[in-house]
C-alpha cells in the first residue's frame, strides 16, 4: 500500500515538473556606489528577482528541465536617492539551443537604461500579466513575456504573438502617472524603450523581420550540422529580408536588437560561407549597422 502511495506521489511530481518553469534566469544585482540603501537590500533584491523568474509558470506549454530558456539578467544600480528608490540599467540576455549541437544562439540582448523603481526590503514581486500593482513587478513581467515571445518566434513563424500581446496588455495597464515618471513606458522617452518595443513588434513593417527570425534559426541554424550549404543559403536569404525591412523602417529598435545580439554569431557563421555569400552578407550588415563595420570586416578575413 505504501508503494502505491509513493508511486502516486512520484507521478504527481513528474506531472508538475513537465509543466516546469520556462525560464532559467541567472540574476546579478550590483551597486558599486550605494548612498542611502544598504547592501542587505541589494542582496534581497537579487534573490527576490531570481525567485520570481525561476519559480513562476508563464505558459501552458510543457517544458522539460533542459528546454528552459536560459537568461542572464544584470541589474546595475546607478543611483539610490533613498533607501527604497533606485535607478538602474537592466540588461537581459537570452539563449536558444541549436538542434543537435552544443551551441546556444543569443536571441535577446537588450539594455533598459535609467529604469526607476521602488523596492522595499523583502517586497514580493508579482506576476502582473493582468493588472498593475507596482512598476518593478510590471517591468519584470513584461520582459518575461518578451523573452518567451522572442524564443517562440524562432521556432514558428510569428510564434511569439501571444506573449507579445501580453507585453502590449501590460503596457496598456500602466497608470498615466507611472508612465509620466518612468520613460520606459512612454513614447516621450528613448526610442529604445518598452513602449517602442511593443510599437515595433506590431508594426506591419516589422512583420517580415519577425518571420525571418524563424527562417534564420529553425530552417538555418538548426540544420547547420546536417546540411551546412543549405543552412547558409537560408540564413543568407533571411539576412536579405532584414535589409529590406531596414529600407522601409530604418534604425528600428527591433532591428538594432537583432544586430546587438547576433553580431558575433554572424561573423562566426558566415566566415564559413562562399565568397559570394560573404560579400553579400558583409554589404548588407555594414548598411544596416555601419557603426560596427570593423567587426563585420572579419567575415571577409576567412
Amino acid at each position: 500500500m505504501k508503494l502505491k502511495y509513493i508511486l502516486i506521489l512520484v507521478s504527481i511530481w513528474m506531472s508538475f515538473n513537465l509543466n516546469a518553469q520556462e525560464l532559467r534566469v541567472t540574476v546579478t544585482v550590483s551597486a558599486p556606489q550605494l548612498t542611502n540603501a544598504n547592501q542587505g537590500s541589494i542582496e534581497n533584491l537579487e534573490s527576490t528577482i531570481s525567485d520570481f523568474y525561476n519559480n513562476t509558470v508563464w505558459t501552458n506549454e510543457e517544458f522539460e528541465e533542459h528546454e528552459r530558456i536560459e537568461v542572464d539578467l544584470t541589474v546595475y544600480i546607478t543611483d539610490d536617492p533613498s533607501p527604497t528608490n533606485f535607478t538602474a540599467d537592466i540588461t537581459f540576455q537570452s539563449l536558444r539551443p541549436v538542434y543537435k549541437s552544443n551551441y546556444k544562439s543569443p536571441i535577446l540582448n537588450f539594455v533598459d537604461k535609467d529604469v526607476s523603481f521602488v523596492y522595499l526590503d523583502n517586497q514580493p514581486i508579482q506576476n502582473n500579466s493582468s493588472s498593475f500593482t507596482d512598476d518593478l513587478s510590471s517591468m519584470l513581467t513584461f520582459y518575461a513575456h518578451a523573452i518567451i515571445g522572442y524564443d517562440y518566434d524562432t521556432f514558428a513563424p510569428n510564434g511569439g504573438e501571444e506573449y507579445f500581446r501580453n507585453c502590449q496588455d501590460i503596457l496598456s495597464r500602466v497608470p498615466a502617472g507611472v508612465v509620466a515618471s518612468n520613460n520606459g513606458w512612454s513614447k516621450e522617452g528613448s526610442q529604445y524603450s518598452r513602449y517602442f518595443f511593443v510599437e515595433n513588434i506590431f508594426n506591419p513593417k516589422i512583420r517580415n523581420l519577425r518571420e525571418s527570425f524563424y527562417e534564420y534559426h529553425r530552417l538555418g541554424l538548426d540544420i547547420m550540422n546536417k546540411d551546412q550549404d543549405k543552412a547558409l543559403a537560408i540564413m543568407t536569404s533571411a539576412i536579405t529580408t532584414i535589409e529590406t525591412v531596414n529600407k522601409t523602417f530604418p534604425n528600428s529598435m527591433i532591428l538594432q536588437m537583432f544586430t546587438d545580439s547576433k553580431i558575433d554569431e554572424l561573423v562566426q557563421v558566415f566566415r564559413g560561407g562562399t565568397k559570394g555569400q560573404k560579400d553579400k552578407i558583409y554589404k548588407i550588415l555594414v548598411r544596416v549597422d555601419p557603426a560596427r563595420t570593423a567587426q563585420y570586416d572579419k567575415i571577409k578575413q576567412f
